[in-house]
């Protein structure tokens, strides 16, 4: 019989020693795990007996840093294997480093699978560095054209879902949680989803999911839908999150069914928050034909042109008038003048009658001249004229 792997932690919060016993026992590979604070006491356990692989913090001890505690690893067990795991706060290293150091490099918010791959190979004694690598996906058959197109996948901050999803997972001590599209692209996956391909996992829900969506009609407004698959070795449930993204939640097949009421609780009010980073378009369904109608400018009426009747041709042989009979016909023209009114004569008029007219006592009005004349001269008399006066200048009747 083989021996156990012995792996040796470093850590002195004591997060990696906890990671990694988890994710053996997920695995259900057995190992002999020691777990040690400092990165002096791991080169003292390992002077005392080797170890297949040393996993540790990238700042274990203030006197050896990461980086050096990995090269006087290898100096006393060039054999042992040895993982670095790098917290938010730690410097980052580039891509040709991590190619050439001889240890493997994880950074916080870690690769659940790829770590996962690692711990696997230490325990089976293949490469680690291999299985850091993703594995090469087989080619899926291609997408079944009848399935109904919804439209554009909306965006979401993948920043701020993480720390959503992280407080879900602590809220149900759950494996594992996956947030994935309608089209079954994984955006986050967050936990240890151990040995489950997650790829199939999401094609697998995708049907069941998107069936949700033709039920919208049907129920009326929008939907939230939970899904629970109670598995022998793991149970799952799937919350919508608006009509474009949804989440795995992983349990072991022995929990799940016991954790309903707490996924219907947490679950909804995650799935809630995480529409509020999507904003209204987890809610939109907009269809290619849709996006069609909408590129395509208002058809403007069409303007009907009246038939008309088309005019006869003119004809070549039109007569013409003479030049001696247009002449005549303007001269006539100017010749007419307008007709004076006619004054007819009056016979017998007597002009002596016409203008003879005779006054009441007018006519000796005048007669006296001499004494009108001698009435005026007379300088005595000022005023107006009495009656007599008058009657004897002969204005008035005596």
């Amino acid at each position: 019989m083989a021996p156990l792997p012995r792996i040796l932690t470093v850590d002195p919060s004591g997060s990696i020693s906890h990671q990694v016993r988890s994710a053996y026992d997920l695995l259900d590979r057995p190992v002999i795990q020691i777990d040690v604070p400092t990165g002096g006491a791991a080169l003292e356990e390992l002077q005392r007996m080797p170890c297949d692989a040393v996993i540790a913090a990238w700042v274990s001890d203030e006197k050896i840093p990461g980086w050096q505690l990995a090269a006087e690893i290898k100096q006393i067990s060039p054999k042992t294997n040895v993982v670095l795991v790098a917290d938010f706060s730690d410097p980052d290293l580039d891509d040709e480093t991590i190619e050439t150091s001889p240890f493997v490099y994880f950074r916080r918010p870690m690769q659940a699978d790829s770590f996962l791959r690692v711990l696997d190979a230490i325990s089976t004694g293949d490469d680690p560095f291999e299985a850091q690598k993703p594995p090469v996906m087989a080619a899926r058959p291609a997408a079944d054209n009848s399935a109904p197109d919804f439209g554009p996948v909306p965006s979401i901050n993948l920043n701020n879902a993480a720390g959503v999803l992280d407080m879900l997972l602590a809220d149900l001590n759950a494996l594992a949680i996956l947030l994935s599209t309608r089209s079954g692209d994984v955006l986050l996956e967050r936990g240890t989803i151990g040995e489950i391909d997650r790829h199939d996992l999401t094609h697998s829900l995708l049907p069941a999911v998107v069936s949700s969506l033709n039920l919208r009609e049907t129920v009326g407004g929008n939907i939230a839908t939970l899904q629970f698959y109670d598995g022998q070795d793991f149970d799952v449930y799937v919350v919508t999150v608006g009509l474009h993204h949804f989440m795995c939640i992983l349990f072991d097949g022995d929990k799940g069914s016991r954790a309903l009421g707490a996924v219907s609780r947490f679950g909804r009010r995650t799935a809630e928050d995480l529409i509020a980073l999507i904003g209204a378009e987890a809610w939109l369904m907009i269809r290619p034909d849709m996006m069609e109608e909408r590129r395509q400018p208002p058809a403007q009426p069409r303007r009907r042109i009246p038939q008309t009747t088309p005019l006869p041709p003119l004809e070549d042989d039109m007569p013409e008038l003479a030049p001696s009979n247009l002449k005549t016909f303007t001269q006539e023209a100017e010749a007419v003048e307008p007709d004076e009114p006619k004054v007819e004569a009056i016979d017998d008029l007597d002009i002596d009658i016409l203008f003879s007219v005779s006054v009441d006592g007018g006519d000796d009005l005048f007669d006296d001249f001499d004494a009108l004349a001698e009435l005026a001269r007379d300088e005595g008399r000022k005023g107006t004229l009495n009656a007599d006066q008058a009657r004897e200048l002969g204005l008035l009747d005596s």
